[in-house]
């Protein structure tokens, strides 16, 4: 059974889903898509901002997504 978890992207309904929230090694790997545009789930590397946050990055370094590392706890 795959989990997708949904976050709140802004206040016109948009979403973000995460799902297969993974630890390898040191990283912690998940894989997101939202409802900006129709692209595929991506994965990618899930990092913290030290304030509570996680953060997925573009490949520029760039916040593209932050949101409550709380959302993380649906996947247990």
């Amino acid at each position: 059974m795959t989990i997708i978890v949904t976050v709140p992207a802004d206040t016109r309904g948009n979403k973000l889903f995460l799902k297969d929230l993974r630890v390898e090694s040191d990283k912690t790997l998940i894989k997101y898509r939202s409802t900006y545009n129709d692209m595929p789930f991506i994965e990618t590397e899930l990092f913290g901002d030290g304030k509570g946050n996680c953060i997925i990055l573009g490949d520029d370094g760039t916040v593209l997504w932050r949101f409550s590392q709380q959302f993380l706890s649906n996947f247990d």
